[in-house]
């Protein structure tokens, strides 16, 4: 039941954060880098500090949010 997912490269990503939706790409070059979360504008967005749940799902089509 696992899935293989790609978690070295880059792909797109939705976040939520304080309540909004930041739409963007996330890049991890390699095994050694850390894992980057970068927005439609081009800038960095940086985790908030405390718990963090990052979902990685095979494809953002079938993603809905209610």
């Amino acid at each position: 039941g696992r899935k293989d997912l790609r978690t070295i490269g880059t792909g797109n990503m939705r976040l939520f954060q304080n309540g909004i939706e930041i739409k963007g790409i996330w890049s991890k070059p390699n095994a050694e880098e850390r894992l980057r979360f970068i927005d439609e504008n081009g800038y960095e967005v940086f985790m908030n500090a405390g718990k963090t749940w990052i979902e990685v799902v095979d494809s953002l089509e079938r993603l809905s949010v209610k």
